[in-house]
């Protein structure tokens, strides 16, 4: 599988998930079969692109293909072959009026893979022309670049770019990493270049065998200083502290690490002194002003491309990296667009069971927890109340504008649990919060005092309710008739609400902090005081519970 079918299958199993689920949530408020009808044309749709864009691109790729392995099978199969990687991997090839991606000289082929999706059509097209992989890879590096942050930030993004992208993991490739640096003016522009270090071996590596471009370094250092060429001292040291500016910069670890990122293994590290400086001081020659204070030399700068490191082929060219017999074949791309849609509708009905079970579970709790609270505690069967009634409001919405999102797929049990939320709310009986007290049964005629036993008749079912609802307070208001002054009336109706307080503090053991009384006089009967029954409805006693805060 190539870069473009691994892009084309990875947006196959992103966009085809949120085709499925996305066109279910929209139409969320549609009958359900009109919702699968949607979801089973689009997939099917899907299907018919898929298979047509798969025709189109073999049909295209059959002609491309012809076309570039006739360009690379017509060098002769005797020489290496070895593609040249990295950032600067296009310093390495001419640019006459357009950009050459093949260079040839007498001993390899030289193919530009300029990035990871590059390398992975050159692979291709190098196995398909010769029957294997290429023999190596080339990892140019140019100190010479703008600035530190720039070069780390161009390894880093190769490396992880090539992580994402390569498809080719049966073969492994010789990765040489090759410096190029100007070591102090040469007497000319057409100095010749000068290497230092390892050269260019096209053997085949282990995996155990890749080294660290670290461990390559003594051998680079020993060869410039046993140089007996004019200028050796200058080139020496200019040559060290090309890689002493490389650690410095934290680069020579991101080289490494790329060199020796599959399918890349490092087998080698060169210096290249290329005899002349750049069009203009780069990172490195910044540097080297700025640590030592000398400006380098300045020659005429030369065009055209970097050259090619030196090869050494350790084995017969033609018997490495033999291609490994196919593994199997690839699946269509409608394939995936159907096999990402049945798993997307799989995780969706999962989804929509799990989620419809906590709907069902936290409903079925706000019931039971309804169900079970006594009447006469008054808060929290308001609360249970309010949650049931809370819950139907919720489902009647949902059955109205469409399941909530993830619980959909004809799974939403709406109607039931509206049935059952609807049957609590009717059994709602609002709790008793105001006991009336006849004075005439606990007080005798114009007096504010009362017997126990009268008090436990009265009263006991009041301490009871005043006992379970410990968050209430007691508001007790005493009345009276009509008869008498206002007055005595008054006084007489505070004298007994005083009383009864006294009462449910004392017997009940509550704190007196809880009971507010007020004694209202004549001023609110329920009942005609021309009467005599009149009279004896206004004689009364009214205990009412008010919560100690505010609901909110």
């Amino acid at each position: 599988m190539n870069m473009r079918s691994m892009r084309e299958t990875g947006l196959v199993w992103i966009v085809m998930p949120v085709v499925v689920t996305g066109g279910a949530w929209v139409l969320a408020g549609l009958a359900d079969w009109l919702i699968a009808t949607f979801v089973a044309l689009a997939v099917a749709s899907a299907v018919c692109v898929a298979g047509w864009h798969e025709r189109r691109r073999a049909a295209h790729a059959v002609s491309s293909s012809a076309e570039s392995t006739d360009a690379i099978g017509s060098v002769t199969h005797e020489l290496a072959v070895i593609v040249v990687v990295g950032p600067y991997a296009a310093g390495l090839f001419p640019r006459d009026g357009g950009r050459t991606t093949l260079r040839r000289d007498d001993r390899a082929v030289w193919l530009l893979a300029d990035t990871p999706e590059r390398l992975n059509d050159v692979m291709a097209q190098v196995k398909a022309s010769r029957g294997r992989f290429p023999d190596a890879a080339l990892l140019p590096v140019v100190p010479e670049g703008d600035d530190e942050s720039v070069l780390r930030r161009e390894f880093v993004q190769w490396r992880i770019a090539l992580q994402a992208a390569y498809c080719h993991p049966e073969c492994v490739l010789p990765c040489h990493v090759a410096v190029y640096a100007c070591l102090g003016p040469g007497e000319d522009a057409a100095t010749q270049v000068q290497w230092f270090g390892d050269p260019l071996d096209v053997g085949v590596p282990r995996l155990d065998e890749s080294i660290r471009l670290y461990d390559r370094l003594p051998a680079i250092r020993r060869q410039l200083a046993s140089s007996r060429q004019t200028g050796a001292v200058v080139r020496s040291a200019l040559g060290l502290s090309v890689f002493e500016w490389l650690d410095e910069a934290a680069l020579l670890s991101l080289i490494s690490a790329l060199a020796n990122t599959p399918p890349f293994a490092l087998q080698g590290v060169s210096l290249a002194d290329v005899g002349h400086t750049p069009i203009r001081p780069g990172a490195w020659t910044r540097w080297l002003i700025a640590r030592t204070g000398l400006q380098p030399g300045v020659t005429k700068p030369v065009a055209g491309p970097l050259p090619p490191p030196l090869v050494h082929a350790s084995t017969r060219v033609a018997g490495r990296h033999a291609a490994p017999p196919p593994t199997g074949g690839e699946w269509p791309l409608a394939s995936h667009v159907l096999l990402s849609s049945v798993v997307a509708l799989i995780v969706a009905v999962a989804m929509s069971g799990w989620v419809n079970y906590r709907i069902v579970e936290r409903i079925a709790g706000d019931l039971s927890t309804y169900w079970s609270t006594p009447g006469d505690r008054i808060t929290a069967k308001i609360d249970s109340f309010e949650r049931v009634r809370e819950a139907r409001d919720e489902v009647v919405r949902n059955l109205r504008d469409g399941a909530p999102f993830g619980a959909g797929w004809g799974l939403y049990p709406g109607r039931a649990l509206s049935a059952r939320l609807d049957a609590a709310l009717a059994a709602y009986q609002p709790p008793l919060t105001t006991a009336r007290i006849d004075s005439l049964s606990l007080f005798a005629s114009g007096k504010a005092t009362f017997s126990p036993e009268s008090a436990h008749r009265e009263l006991a079912h009041v301490l009871r309710l005043i006992r379970v609802n410990p968050d209430q307070r007691v508001l007790i208001e005493g009345h009276a008739d009509s008869e008498g002054s206002p007055e005595a009336n008054l006084q007489l109706s505070e004298a007994r609400a005083r009383a009864i307080r006294d009462w449910l503090v004392t017997v009940g053991g509550l704190p007196v902090t809880r009971f507010a009384i007020q004694g209202m006089g004549d001023i609110r009967p329920i009942a005609d005081n021309r009467s005599e029954a009149g009279r004896a409805l206004n004689r009364r006693v009214d205990i009412s519970l008010i919560p100690d805060r505010v609901r909110h």
